[in-house]
């Protein structure tokens, strides 16, 4: 009996072991566990501690297209696997089709000619871009091939794609197209001691404002913890914030599930999506009074005097956060950061202005206007940029007439952006024409002459100083006289402008009033048949080599300054996956530094 009883718990024991293991074998896996918020301390409870947007990245697209129109400096050297997709993609574009591109000529004959190069187009499509966002490229020939030069040549039609350099990949479909003229750097840039950079790499080139999304960037809330209660407090909590207005078909946060809550970019804020974006995901959950005013406190305490090491390590960083928070809250928070405005602490100073400006406070006017004539460099320039953003959300006279003094500024940077703020609103210290060609030729009421010419977005000449003249002695000439100018005997206001394009056998000699803006218009302006007004249509890059030459050689007394942007350098590193050390959360440039248009999101 004491034998039975020991195998009956022998067996036992057995079973309840097997039975352990098929259950293990059996039981499901465990769902990894949610995100968790990584970001500093005092951004709990904020929805960027709650949920990760999801879509808010930017995207390196690539793709291989043509460069045509070049001067024998193409080549027809191509990888034969390359080869045969681009065969297969100039077909579609339409060569070798009655009408077709290149005169009827047939892909092949398109590819072998000197005057085409296949090329690598890149770019990087904004975060949160909407249909139709536009965006810089980068064109480069291929590696060991002939190609010696991209100038002059035209991006023809391509389309774009996430990981585009595996081409002909089917699964990948284009979310971008790209097309447009190829943009040189015409002369050697200095840095900011003065010192020449490198000499220019004519086989790489860049399209301004060629790429164009056509896909809706999606953007989603992804909850770190699924609820459905708290997907919806979250959607109501932003659409309090940020209203629906009447011409909006959705509100601006939709709760889809427990799990996500859909993003609607409004049709006002599709020029600032990453604002917008920035400042959402700074909105605390807790709207009473009480609780802003005593974070609304502590954030400025915490800039003021940083108690821990990494406030102290990434106090610019947290200083933008604050901004935004501030901003988040809302007009009722406004008399609470007033005091800050002219802090003698720098950060806390500029964060409170920021927010104080984009929330419409007309308060911060003189402290913007003391900080933009401070000379304190990227602080200057924020402070310039923040009036033209008061102007346009209030129409302050005051803000508008410190940017029309800033124009005449001496820190450079400054005066561009006083440029950009007084165009966006229209000022008649500001007139800009868009000519047919697609380049705009602005002028400028001031009195310090310079000469700004753009390297991003929409191809730009800014030209400080509207009565600027040039200083012709007898006669000028450059690119074997196919361009001179020649006083008019007798008339110093009139100047003789003659311009042969370089495929043409003629050209033409004109006479018009001898200002610099006038010039500018003339060899931007396309004429059709019936027009009264005269122009060369010189390409863009035409346009600022010429002007680069006649401020060189003093016939232009006046500085010319090159927008110098690194698109190239973020997408190699993006590329290469490399990116710099960085705090969580931060999605722009901390408080008080120089902007970049094309600067690579942090976050």
């Amino acid at each position: 009996m004491r034998y039975a009883n020991w195998f009956m718990v022998i067996t036992l024991s057995l079973a309840a072991l097997s039975c352990s293991k098929v259950q293990k074998v059996l039981a499901p896996r465990k769902a990894p566990p949610p995100p968790t918020y990584r970001g500093p301390s005092f951004l709990r409870g904020a929805i960027g501690s709650l949920a990760t947007l999801r879509g808010y990245q930017s995207n390196l697209v690539s793709g291989y297209g043509l460069v045509v129109g070049l001067k024998d400096t193409g080549s027809p050297d191509c990888p034969p696997a390359l080869r045969e997709f681009m065969l297969t993609e100039i077909a579609k574009g339409g060569f070798g089709r009655p009408g077709g591109g290149a005169e009827g000529l047939t892909p092949t004959q398109v590819l072998a000619s000197k005057t085409t190069a296949v090329v690598l187009v890149q770019g990087i499509i904004p975060p949160g871009a909407t249909k139709g966002t536009r965006f810089d490229l980068i064109v480069k020939a291929l590696p060991q091939t002939q190609t010696t030069s991209l100038v002059g040549g035209t991006l023809y039609t391509t389309n774009l794609r996430i990981g585009g350099e595996r081409f002909g990949q089917p699964n990948l479909n284009p979310i971008a197209s790209a097309n447009g003229p190829v943009f040189h750097n015409p002369f050697i840039s200095a840095d900011a001691k003065g010192n020449k950079k490198t000499s220019i790499d004519l086989r790489v080139g860049r399209v301004l404002a060629g790429g164009v999304a056509t896909h809706d960037m999606r953007l989603e809330l992804v909850l770190n913890r699924p609820s459905h209660k708290r997907a919806f407090d979250i959607a109501t909590r932003i659409n309090t914030r940020f209203p629906q207005s009447v011409n909006e078909k959705f509100p601006l946060a939709v709760a889809k599930n427990e799990t996500l809550v859909e993003i609607n970019i409004p049709q006002k804020y599709e020029d600032n999506v990453r604002t917008l974006l920035d400042v959402l995901s700074h909105i605390f959950m807790d709207p009473t009074t009480g609780f802003m005013t005593q974070k609304a406190t502590e954030l400025a305490d915490m800039l003021k005097n940083p108690k821990t090491e990494q406030q102290k390590k990434f106090r610019s960083d947290y200083a933008n956060d604050t901004a935004y928070v501030w901003e988040a809250m809302g007009t009722s928070i406004v008399p609470i950061i007033r005091k800050y405005y002219l802090d003698e602490d720098n950060l806390l100073r500029v964060a409170a202005l920021q927010a104080g400006a984009r929330l419409g406070d007309t308060q911060t006017v003189k402290p913007l206007t003391l900080l933009a004539g401070a000379n304190l460099g990227g602080m200057s320039e924020q402070a310039t940029a923040l009036l033209g953003e008061l102007i346009a959300a209030t129409g302050n006279r005051a803000a508008a007439e410190s940017l029309v003094r800033l124009l005449d500024s001496d820190d450079t940077f400054v005066r561009i952006a006083a440029f950009h703020g007084l165009l966006k609103v229209n000022h008649p210290a500001v007139r800009q024409n868009v000519f047919s060609n697609k380049v705009a030729v602005a002028r400028v009421a001031c009195r310090k002459p310079m000469i700004y010419v753009a390297d991003s977005g929409r191809p730009r000449i800014v030209i400080f100083d509207r009565s600027m003249k040039l200083k012709v002695l007898d006669s000028f000439s450059m690119w074997k006289n196919r361009f001179m100018l020649k006083n008019v005997e007798g008339n110093e206001q009139q100047i003789a402008v003659y311009y042969q394009h370089e495929d043409r056998i003629r050209g033409q000699s004109h006479t018009i009033p001898n200002t610099v803006p006038f010039l500018a218009g003339t060899l931007a302006f396309r004429p059709h048949p019936d027009s009264k007004t005269v122009g060369f249509d010189v390409t863009y890059n035409d346009m600022v080599r010429i002007l680069h030459t006649l401020t060189e050689k003093k016939i232009i007394n006046a500085p010319l300054v090159l927008q110098q942007t690194n698109l190239a350098q973020i997408i190699e590193r993006r590329r290469l996956q490399e990116t710099p050390e960085q705090r969580p959360n931060t999605d722009q440039a901390p408080v008080g530094t120089r902007p970049n248009e094309n600067e690579e999101p942090k976050g």
